[in-house]
């Protein structure tokens, strides 16, 4: 009994990791592509007249201020830190990039 009692616990133990880890990878996942299809736009319209999809900017910051707010020793902070900063560039509130 006390053996299926530890191996439980462990196994819930390992879940919860496995669960945590994958809810973050989505995060930073989901801001990038946010990012990228933002980008797309804005790099196929004429230099001229740049579309800028703030939907996709703005979605993209909300993701990433989340990976940066939660997980700050992560291999994807920095990346998160600059769509950040590029997103609030081209959405043109300046002083929020250069922070």
């Amino acid at each position: 009994m006390r053996t299926l009692s530890s191996t439980f616990i462990v196994a819930l133990i390992a879940c919860s990791l496995l669960v945590s880890g994958c809810v973050y990878y989505n995060t930073f996942y989901n801001a990038r592509t946010a990012f990228d299809e933002a980008e797309d736009l804005r790099k196929d319209s004429p230099p001229d007249q740049p579309r800028i999809d703030q939907n996709n900017y703005r979605r993209a910051i909300e993701k990433s201020q989340k990976v940066v707010e939660n997980h700050p020793n992560s291999k994807w902070y920095d990346d998160a830190v600059w769509i950040i900063g590029v997103s609030y560039f081209h959405l043109e509130e300046y002083s929020k990039a250069e922070r």
